[in-house]
């Protein structure tokens, strides 16, 4: 274990191998910004968290300096993503929840929604399609959900 503390305000204190870290370590950023977990030759690999500065927060895999594979994220907004990543970006199957619960459950593509997704809206409103760039696209179905509140029969001579 050891600790190294760079001109610039950066910190790393864990495993070193040939002069970079790797292994098991900590980096902490001038900022406030903290990587913990794995290293290969200087760079995140494997499992991990990223503290960002702003309160979000980042667990899951990391390859070549990059989150990459499964991961969740929690943002300052109070929005939630579950899923795959791809260089630093959501992409493949995921789950996006909105801070007022509303929730997407589909494929992403660059973060956006792309391809096959249904998003769930808190009313229970539902669309079930196609999603190119965060929009619905091509066709698709709405759906709308019905309480199991009886339903008052309607007399016009009422």
């Amino acid at each position: 274990m050891k600790t190294i503390k760079l001109p610039n305000g950066y910190e790393y204190t864990g495993e070193v191998k040939n002069g970079k870290y790797h292994g098991q370590g900590s980096f902490f950023f001038p900022n406030g910004g903290i990587y913990k977990g794995k290293w290969k030759k200087g760079k995140y690999h494997g499992k991990g968290s990223l503290l960002f500065p702003d309160g979000k927060t980042y667990v899951g895999s990391f390859r070549n300096g990059k989150r990459n594979g499964q991961g969740i994220q929690l943002n300052s907004d109070g929005t939630k993503y579950v899923g795959n990543y791809k260089d630093n970006r959501k992409n493949g199957k995921g789950k996006f929840i909105f801070a007022d619960g509303s929730k997407y459950i589909g494929k992403f593509k660059k973060n956006n929604f792309f391809g096959k997704g249904n998003l769930t809206f808190i009313d229970g409103k539902r669309y079930k399609g196609e999603f190119k760039n965060n929009k619905f696209y091509s066709y698709g179905k709405v759906l709308f959900s019905i309480s199991n509140k009886k339903l008052k029969k309607i007399n016009e001579n009422e």
